[in-house]
């Protein structure tokens, strides 16, 4: 990505209490310019022409612009979209990685609060579900077991964040666990009035 396009950016995601801004990816247009040698990992790392990227700022301004589009086959693809150009990275796994998990209180209910590596923060609800794997196609067995939760969508963008397994043992303890009639194991997980099941 060229300097100028990072700029740019820099410039028109900050707003004027010096925030970052929700961009409106869904409305640009841009041209799709080859791949750029940046991987983010399943641990939530990124990297970027083989050394681990290690600028915060730099990486949510990359993520910021984060872009998921799936084909005719179901296949998830993600890319870096600004007004001027498209590049296509590599997940390993999910692009989003949650770095907490809590439970707050609202409105005499009890909700249950991720908040990604970026500093995003979501509450488990109907747009924002819970889930054991992901609904795409080109996704690893191994995925199937992994706890993620939809944190954004945008203009047909979808974008995961992966609960990493430490995490994962603070849902359960959040959960109620307990057998269905086919002696399978589930997770009841209660978030405001949304109840999510977790088959294990």
């Amino acid at each position: 990505m060229k300097q100028e396009v990072i700029t740019q950016l820099q410039n028109f995601s900050i707003d004027k209490n010096n925030q970052q801004k929700t961009l409106p990816l869904e409305k640009w247009q841009p041209q799709f310019c080859g791949k750029m040698d940046l991987v983010i990992k399943a641990n939530g790392e990124w990297w970027h022409d083989g050394q681990k990227m290690t600028r915060q700022s730099m990486i949510d301004l990359f993520a910021s612009v984060l872009w998921a589009e799936i084909d005719e086959d179901n296949q998830i693809r993600y890319f870096l979209k600004t007004p001027v150009e498209k590049v296509a990275i590599c997940v390993e796994d999910a692009p989003l990685y949650i770095v907490n998990i809590e439970q707050i209180q609202a409105k005499n209910q009890t909700f249950l609060q991720f908040t990604t590596a970026q500093g995003e923060v979501v509450i488990a609800d109907k747009q924002h579900p819970i889930s054991l794997g992901l609904p795409f196609a080109n996704v690893a067995p191994h995925q199937a077991n992994q706890a993620y939760i939809k944190v954004k969508e945008q203009g047909g963008s979808v974008l995961y964040g992966l609960i990493p397994r430490s995490l994962f043992y603070h849902l359960v303890a959040m959960g109620d666990c307990r057998e269905n009639l086919q002696g399978q194991t589930v997770l009841r997980l209660q978030s405001g009035d949304c109840q999510f099941e977790l088959l294990g």
